[in-house]
Order: structure tokens, then C-alpha cells, then sequence
């Protein structure tokens, strides 16, 4: 029996990929910067791709995963 759920899988990849994109851009720029670039791309991303391009439906627990 877990303590807690799981989060979806889509939420998953969203942290994950935010992660990976963090650690490569911070080798460019202070942490900060990097920081807030990850959460500007993934901002972006739901709001251009999936708003208004309409290949998926935005959400803002991906924007926090992201986070």
C-alpha cells in the first residue's frame, strides 16, 4: 500500500525533462538564469504547443512539474 499517489506519467516526463534541460543550460549560465529559462520553455511550451497549436490540452500541474 503506498503512503501517497503517484503522480501520472505525463507529469513524470514533464519534471524529468525540465531536470535534464536545467542541468544543460546551467553549464551556460548561473543557476538562477537557468533556473528560470527551464520554467519560461516549459511555460512556452504549454502555452504555444499545446494552447494554441492544439496538439494537446494545457495544464497547469505540467507547468509545476516543470517547475
Amino acid at each position: 500500500m503506498l503512503l501517497f499517489k503517484l503522480p501520472q506519467p505525463d507529469k513524470i516526463k514533464h519534471f524529468f525533462f525540465s531536470l535534464l534541460l536545467l542541468m544543460v543550460i546551467q553549464e551556460f549560465m548561473p543557476l538562477p538564469q537557468a533556473t528560470y529559462l527551464t520554467f519560461l520553455i516549459g511555460f512556452g511550451k504549454e502555452l504555444v504547443y499545446d494552447k494554441l497549436f492544439q496538439q494537446g490540452e494545457p495544464d497547469w500541474a505540467d507547468i509545476a512539474f516543470n517547475a
